[in-house]
């Protein structure tokens, strides 16, 4: 439809036009305690939500990567509106923040917390992403805290990962890790989007 077309291309201007004229609604500023007490609040609803429809069965073979699409077309077959939202929130916010609060307040409990559910989570529904997030997360707190740091560390460790799946691919014959990687990220979304 051209409205889509339409609308997109007006999204810009209207949200300039919304932030300049709305009024700035500031949100009140809570103590440490409150700060781990809402994370912690919604960690567990966003976990017993995800565990309401997918129930507690701990796939210990996706570490391996065996059956990790059986694993996912379970998931998607159990997925319900609140688990899917829950699901997503507790993977790309609520353990990475957990994990980075954790951290910079030392609270050992909220790292190993967030650590456990990205595990269950990548146990229930498979995906690698859950599971390499806590590598990214855990690899970010090395070196100094700078952006131009944290760019550099990241194309340093893409680099060394490059050059071990080769390395392993060409001189013992384990493609693994070059499937996963390089065919997997550059190779694979190229072949769906042509069929």
């Amino acid at each position: 439809s051209y409205l889509i077309l339409f609308f997109s291309f007006l999204s810009i201007p209207i949200t300039h036009i919304l932030l300049i004229y709305l009024p700035v609604i500031k949100a009140p500023q809570l103590s440490d305690r409150n700060r781990v007490n809402l994370w912690f609040l919604l960690l567990l609803v966003c976990t017993l939500g995800v565990i309401a429809a997918h129930g507690i069965s701990l796939n210990f073979g996706v570490f391996m990567f065996e059956g990790i699409y059986e694993v996912r077309l379970s998931a998607r077959e159990n997925n319900n509106s609140f688990s899917s939202y829950s699901y997503y929130w507790l993977a790309k916010c609520i353990c990475p923040l957990g994990i980075i609060y954790g951290v910079v307040s030392k609270r050992l409990w909220m790292i190993i917390l967030s650590i456990f559910v990205l595990l269950y989570l990548y146990m229930t529904t498979g995906h690698k992403s859950v599971f390499l997030t806590i590598f990214i997360m855990l690899a970010f707190l090395w070196g100094e805290n700078s952006f131009e740091s944290k760019v550099n560390l990241l194309l340093k460790g893409c680099l060394f990962v490059f050059a071990l799946s080769f390395g392993l691919s060409y001189i013992f014959d384990i493609t693994i890790l070059e499937s996963m990687l390089v065919r997997r990220l550059f190779f694979i979304p190229a072949l769906l989007n042509i069929y």
